[in-house]
């Protein structure tokens, strides 16, 4: 009997089975995604059913599919509700899952038959002694001889689950067990945003950043069925490490706190116990003078210690998902008394260090042997005037986070749930105010330097990809007016603005992402591609990268830019899904079939410098945005910080670990079609 089919609204690619007997009042949802589990799935579905019945409880199971074989079948036949989805990666199956979620309570697990379905009432007790976050621990349960490689049970799993503890000051037994149970409010609180199996860690994470009501249960893990082999060991030997890696990342990345905030309390105490001592000149202590060169020491200390402090406060905030860690740091740092203490601060250390610019003047700007007590004063002075500074900008920042700060629920709604990147009402706008970015005209500046490489001079054929307004495409014709260009844009309103600037251009309005039909004209035509800016308005950017491809030549090289760092309240507005790390577009670009001739992080550390000024802005800078429509006026100080930031963009390094302008260029990979 053929299922009852059901589309959904929000994404046309996920389709809902019903089976005949379907659960109408469920208790429990048990979410499972599955990829080609032909050979489980079935007795799966049964053993969900069998501990359904031991725990007492009505319940759904949800099998989200991507599977090619027969497992959606074989799932339904056994009575559980199939959710078709594409294969977006297993963080991304339990994401899609949500809509669809009808129950309080969910546990998650894998449908190979490892974890023992057949026994989950101690997940049902906890759910319902008000437990929010309910781990399984296979280390207090059973784990069957074989079923855990012996790198996995006694080096790997300890050893991060130890890592995790330590920097969260946690209490799990095993983190990454995959039978685990959340409420469902929990789980949209949460807002997952890793697409693949790293998912695991990134809930453990966050559990303890929201505080969950959160516990352990002991439970079985038994080995792989016959015939199947388990995803871990399809990755090869260097799977379980790369997967350790990723974990460890994410821990860092998420607890970042742990390695500066009591670090850089410490510091600062030992820097400031050397200087403030030495402010009124050397200190003997037995045979050892604390002199000049220890208050130095101490200075140093002091900076990196406070530093630190302010960077840790500033993660807490980034990963405060209550509201009491931001509105705490918001009463100690209240903007008013911080402003004035960092001016008194600033002031008192000028009048300290004015006597030690003086006799340094009056000593024809030498330091002489032998330190007057002015240049101790004149140390703390200078300490004071960098803490006065460093004091400063962390209260804008402080304040900036936490007003661009939106609910985890509400901080990436899908294309077509009320963030609709819709160009064709203010391309006038956004037209405009990008003559004057800094971030524009530096981005054209490395674009154009690639393109010098690319076309080495000759007249070539160059398609610019998302060609927007045409700004790419006027920089490219004044630097290289003997290209061919062409502009390929979905907008039509784009595409007008764009003639306008660039009258010997052609152009084309097509859709890059949905439209896998090349255009016959231009096929293979281009032998240098520009993508510029594009990739992170994009649900799906690999349909655009693989589409791409039918217009290159096959010697064509592509120069791909993205941002980096975070997302602004004005990238969300305009329509920004992601931002990008060097590693994150290589691999992209990869899997879509090209091969990586260049990758850069560019822009550290001026660049970096203006993205932060942007996210400080917030909504403000979208409102001016949106008056200037029409005029392409601006106040006299706004003008003079964008001059400020264009002559200081000169000394952003090209490449380096820290750069947000990311910058690749590719090629086409001819060992993948297409």
């Amino acid at each position: 009997m053929t299922p009852k089919k059901i589309t959904a609204e929000h994404d046309p690619e996920i389709e809902l089975w019903l089976p005949k007997n379907d659960c109408l009042n469920p208790e429990i949802s048990i979410v499972i995604p599955a990829m080609n589990e032909k050979i489980t799935i079935g007795e799966f579905v049964d053993w969900c059913k069998e501990g359904l019945a031991k725990a007492n409880i009505e319940g759904e199971i949800l099998i989200v599919d991507s599977s090619t074989d027969e497992t959606p079948e074989i799932a339904i036949a056994h009575g559980a509700r199939v959710l078709k989805a594409p294969k977006r990666g297993l963080g991304r199956a339990y994401i899609d899952s949500i809509p669809f979620i009808r129950s309080q309570y969910v546990l998650m697990g894998d449908a190979d038959l490892t974890y023992d379905f057949r026994e989950f009432t101690s997940f049902v007790e906890k759910f319902k002694e008000g437990y929010e976050y309910i781990m399984g621990s296979r280390f207090h349960g059973y784990i069957e001889p074989g079923a855990m490689p012996p790198l996995h049970q006694y080096f790997g799993t300890p050893g991060t689950t130890w890592v995790l503890n330590t920097i969260y000051s946690s209490n799990f037994s095993d983190i990454h067990c995959g039978m685990r149970g959340i409420t469902l409010d929990a789980l949209k609180r949460m807002d997952l945003q890793s697409q693949s199996w790293e998912y695991a860690s990134e809930m453990v994470l966050k559990s303890v950043h929201m505080k969950l009501h959160t516990t352990e249960v002991p439970i079985r893990f038994l080995k792989d069925r016959e015939g199947r082999e388990s995803h871990m060991k399809r990755e090869g030997f260097l799977g379980p490490w790369k997967a350790a890696w990723i974990n460890l990342k994410a821990m860092f990345i998420n607890g970042s706190e742990f390695f500066l905030f009591k670090p850089g309390i410490i510091l600062l105490l030992l820097g400031l116990a050397l200087v403030i001592p030495l402010t009124w000149g050397p200190v003997t202590f037995g045979k050892i003078t604390f002199s000049s060169f220890w208050m130095v020491l101490g200075v140093i200390l002091s900076i990196l210690g406070l530093q630190f402090f302010y960077m840790g406060i500033l993660s807490k905030v980034i990963f405060d998902y209550s509201g009491s860690i931001s509105r705490f740091w918001q009463m100690v740092f209240t903007y008013n008394r911080s402003m004035v203490v960092s001016i008194v601060l600033f002031f008192s250390g000028l009048v300290m260090a004015w006597n030690f610019a003086q006799v340094y003047i009056d000593s024809n700007y030498l330091l002489l042997k032998g330190a007057p007590l002015a240049a101790y004063t004149g140390i703390t002075g200078l300490l004071m005037m960098v803490a006065a500074f460093m004091n400063f900008t962390f209260t804008l920042l402080l304040y900036a986070i936490v007003t661009i700060k939106k609910p985890p629920a509400e901080a990436n709604p899908p294309v077509g749930v009320g963030n609709e990147d819709n160009w064709e009402d203010h391309w006038e706008a956004f037209s405009l105010a990008s003559e004057k970015s800094p971030g524009q005209i530096y981005r054209q500046n490395l674009i154009r330097w690639l393109l010098r490489q690319a076309t080495e001079g000759s007249s070539k054929r160059v398609i610019d990809f998302g060609s927007g307004h045409g700004d790419t495409l006027v920089q490219m014709n004044k630097a290289f007016p003997q290209l061919k260009l062409l502009g390929m844009e979905l907008s039509q309103t784009g595409i007008d603005f764009a003639k306008k600037k660039v009258p010997k251009a052609d152009f084309v309005q097509f859709d890059l992402v949905n439209t896998t039909e090349p255009l016959p004209a231009y096929k293979e035509w281009a032998e240098v591609g520009v993508c510029s800016e594009v990739l992170e308005h994009l649900d799906e950017p690999e349909k655009m990268l693989v589409n791409m491809k039918h217009y290159l030549s096959p010697t064509a090289k592509v120069i791909f830019t993205v941002p980096g760092g975070p997302r602004s309240y004005f990238d969300k507005h305009i329509g920004h899904r992601k931002h990008y790390t060097c590693e994150e577009l290589c691999g992209l670009l990869e899997s879509s079939g090209y091969r990586i001739e260049q990758a850069y992080a560019a822009g550290f550390p001026f660049f970096n410098l203006y993205r932060l000024v942007m996210v400080a802005r917030g909504e403000k800078l979208v409102e001016e945005v949106k008056r200037s429509t029409g005029s392409a006026t601006s106040s006299r100080l706004a003008d003079v910080v964008m001059w400020a930031f264009r002559k200081l963009f000169f000394f952003n390094f090209r490449d380096s670990l820290w750069g947000w302008q990311i910058v690749v260029v590719a090629s086409k990979n001819p060992t993948q079609s297409g």
